[in-house]
């Protein structure tokens, strides 16, 4: 037998391999058959998808390439190459493949907006607004799908204004843009315009929800609004098409938190963590019901767990905007150590974002160093607390309480003296006053004593 034929039967029966879902040997086959003959675009184009249908998407992109090279101009083998890419977050690789894409054709509205898209996603939102005019250049006109895109890259920098421009003139120029309409959604909600985001919630909506990126939408809209009973609708909505969609039964563990139904939002959100192990923020709001459920051995136990995936920065670790509420969680639960360290990192990144500093932050890591025993660093964080409140009495308190423990008296007693001289009528000072008292007289007996 030829062997070309060869690799004829070994493709063909790779295919059949494929379509019964036995991926292992349809590879094996298809390898073969490339072994044979690499000159056949077709199956390294198939060899990828088995790949990717494996998940293992650098294999899947190179074979997607391969077949590039063999068949130039093609759009689907490069298209090929672009998904994966995305898929697997290479964002430097999809927009490499994505610009091939639109050379080969210039004209392909799709090309544009997933270009758009991918530089957004990789949070290059300069060179996603190059992309869109020279998209305008080469489609003639604005299109509602590259308004829409370049609207998202504004949503996200929170340039409210030209982002409403931007998606209003989509709806205007494609009505029945639906991601248009869902932006422009988001775009009123978060810039406060809610009445109007409702209606457009609405008019998208139309009774049942089909989509359920936009029903997770209008439902956070209508918790926002206090109409928890109404989102609740929507979200199980959602989960009567989609019985897994962990967003929505995170959703709706987050209306029964609110509504103080602890032990329905823990069973809640044990459910998510089945679907999602790594659910950002989950095992910290379980912990939460779980503490106020009175369990607190299996509470600490999830906030260990969300604490070292901090530390990792692995997936499934509390929100960068939740870890403030997280450490104030730490220190209720009773683990100072592990609290100090979340509220630094929270205070780290306002110092990198350039945000005033908080007070209240400083107050709860101060508060966090002197129960973990870190004196010295809860005497700092004080020290900087009164250069923004010179009134704060728990920071006087507390630098005249550690310079007691440390025995160091005279300074003890002057940061009483402020306290008193600032809230005369405060009661823990004047308690503070009279233990620096009994124990300077105690040292002062213990002197006498020796000389005697």
């Amino acid at each position: 037998m030829s062997n070309w034929l060869d690799a004829e039967i070994l493709a063909e029966r790779a295919e059949d391999l494929f379509e019964s879902g036995r991926l292992g040997e349809a590879e094996t086959a298809l390898r073969q058959a490339i072994a044979i003959d690499r000159t056949h675009p077709e199956w390294h184009h198939r060899l990828g998808l088995i790949l990717q249908y494996a998940e293992r998407l650098p294999e899947a992109r190179a074979c997607f390439d391969e077949a590039a090279e063999l068949e130039p101009g093609v759009v689907d083998h490069v298209d090929a190459a672009a998904t994966v890419s995305l898929i697997a977050g290479d964002f430097d690789t999809a927009v490499t493949r994505l610009e091939q894409l639109i050379r080969i054709d210039p004209t392909d509205e799709q090309g544009w907006i997933r270009l758009i898209d991918a530089h957004v996603d990789a949070g290059r939102h300069d060179e996603a607004e190059t992309t869109f005019y020279l998209s305008e250049m080469q489609l003639t006109c604005p299109t509602a799908g590259c308004l829409t895109a370049i609207g998202r890259s504004l949503f996200i920098r929170q340039h409210w204004n030209r982002a409403g421009w931007c998606l209003e003139e989509a709806v205007r120029i494609d009505p029945r843009y639906l991601r248009a309409h869902h932006l422009l959604a988001e775009v009123m909600a978060a810039s406060g315009r809610i009445d109007e985001a409702t209606e457009v919630f609405e008019r998208i909506v139309k009774g049942a929800p089909v989509d359920a990126s936009v029903a997770l939408s209008w439902a956070n809209l209508l918790v926002r609004t206090d109409r928890s009973d109404e989102a609740g609708a929507v979200l199980r909505q959602i989960i009567g098409i989609e019985p897994t969609n962990a967003h929505a039964h995170f959703q709706l563990a987050l209306i029964a938190m609110q509504h103080q139904r602890y032990q329905q939002a823990a069973l809640t959100f044990q459910l998510v963590r089945r679907l999602d192990r790594d659910y950002s923020d989950c095992d910290r709001l379980l912990a939460e019901c779980l503490l106020h459920l009175g369990q607190a051995g299996d509470a600490k136990r999830l906030l260990s767990r969300s604490v070292q995936r901090l530390r990792e920065n692995s997936p499934g670790a509390p929100s960068e905007e939740s870890q403030h509420s997280f450490g104030e969680l730490l220190l209720a639960a009773g683990m100072p150590a592990d609290a100090a360290f979340v509220l630094d990192r929270c205070r780290q990144r306002q110092c990198r974002l350039g945000d005033t500093e908080d007070v209240d932050l400083l107050r709860m890591l101060a508060k966090a160093r002197y129960l973990s025993g870190d004196f010295d660093g809860g005497r700092t964080i004080s020290r900087s607390v009164l250069r923004l409140d010179e009134l704060c009495v728990a920071s006087i308190s507390n630098l005249a309480i550690v310079a007691l423990e440390q025995d160091r008296l005279s300074t003890a007693w002057a940061w009483a003296k402020r306290g008193r001289r600032l809230h005369p009528r405060d009661e823990p000072l004047r308690r503070i006053r009279l233990r620096i008292l009994l124990r300077g007289a105690s040292r002062v007996l213990r002197r006498i004593a020796g000389v005697n």
